[in-house]
Formats: C-alpha cells, structure tokens, sequence
C-alpha cells in the first residue's frame, strides 16, 4: 500500500489547498461580459460572460479526470448601471454586443430588488452569479475608442465627438458644418445651413429686437442694405 507524503506526516495541507480551491471556484465576484438583451422597462439586461472557466471533470465510470474549458451560463435580469443622483440621471442606449463588467453581490438581491428599502434575504445564497449588477462601460482592447480626450469632459459616439466642455469653453456638434461654440474669450460662434429663432421677445444688448422704435418716432426711411 503506497501513502502520500501527507498521508504519512499526517500534513493536512493538501486537503486545506483543495478546500480553499474548492471554495474560490464556488464565490462569484465580478467577470467582464457582453451584453446580449436589453429591457429598457425594467432597466436590466441578459448578459454572457466572456471568460471561460476551466473546471476539472471526473470521467463517467471512472476514476480518472480531465480539464475542460467551460462557458458560463446566460445571466437573466441583471439590473444595469447609469449615473444617477436626486432627480437627475444620465440615460445612455444600452444595447445588444456591448461589453461590460458584471458585479455580484455578497447577498441575495431578490427582495431588495423587488421592493427597494431594506429587506431580508430571499434566499441565503452568497456571491452567485443570480445576483449580478451590470457596469456598462468597460472596453475590450478591440473594442476601445480613439483619441480619447485627456483634458476635457466629451460626450461622443464611435466617431465623432458631440459636446466637449473644457475649464474655459464649450463646444456642442454635429459634425465640423454643424456647431455652437463659447471659446475662452466668452465669444459665440454658430455654424449651420440655417437659423430659425421663434420667440415674442428676443433681445439685443438689453433691447427687444421685435419690438423695438426709433428715436425719431419710428417714420424714418427704410435703411440701406448691410455691408
């Protein structure tokens, strides 16, 4: 009869070894994932993570084991982030294929969920992957966007860059035909194809343009054209 090393020292450190593994495996913490179903009603979503886990299966009818790369399942009903504080929130159009991070939480997040305040568990399942907040935002190398700004707050798409606000200026776009700017001199510039202003009261310098008279009792002649 051949004894392990442990088995002869009485060493219980292979069985604390595979205990702990054992219980690392079974915690769920946080894994990147793709976003595959929005519910925009609910504010959740249904997510795939997108790392592989390699478990170690025992053979059917035998003692012997192997590795396998093993994806893990759908997560359902996932609740998504957006900022918000007060009355205010920042919505953003989630949608299918984006990447996120998924965090879960030590407790079961059913009751609290369902009903807000603070609430008993549900269930007393810790860390599983039932209970998972989706972070939306995160970006993989092939998916990251360019030219990120380092000195100013933008709100932009894929390719362009929509509103850019700086210490001293503002500039909200379409594209470069297309634009309302403040610089760093307070001065105004507005670009378009057209301008089209519809208001009963719309002042200049502290005078009402539509409705203004002159000095001579409003009977002078028509002036020139502008040059």
């Amino acid at each position: 009869m051949n004894l392990s090393i442990s088995e002869l020292t009485f060493d219980d450190t292979g069985l604390y070894d595979e205990l702990m593994r054992k219980t690392g495996f079974d915690i769920k913490v946080a894994i990147p994932a793709e976003i595959t179903e929005v519910n925009f009603e609910k504010q959740t979503c249904k997510a795939q993570p997108t790392i592989r886990e390699r478990l170690i299966l025992r053979q059917e009818n035998s003692k012997e084991y192997k590795y396998e790369w093993v994806e893990l399942p759908e997560l359902i009903e996932v609740p998504f982030f957006m900022p918000f504080g007060g009355d205010y929130n920042i919505t953003f159009p989630i949608q299918e294929g984006d990447e996120c991070l998924i965090v879960f939480s030590d407790l079961c997040i059913d009751a609290w969920w369902q009903n807000g305040g603070i609430q008993n568990q549900a269930d007393s399942r810790r860390h599983d992957l039932s209970d998972g907040f989706a972070i939306i935002g995160f970006k993989s190398q092939k998916n990251k966007f360019e030219n990120v700004s380092n000195n100013s707050l933008q709100i932009r798409n894929k390719n362009n860059v929509l509103a850019e606000f700086k210490d001293d200026s503002v500039k909200i776009q379409i594209d470069d035909t297309a634009y309302i700017e403040i610089d760093e001199n307070k001065k105004i510039t507005i670009k378009a194809n057209s301008i089209k202003l519809d208001s009963n009261n719309i002042e200049i310098a502290g005078k009402n343009f539509l409705q203004h008279t002159h000095t001579n009792g409003n009977q002078g002649a028509n002036t020139g054209t502008v040059v």
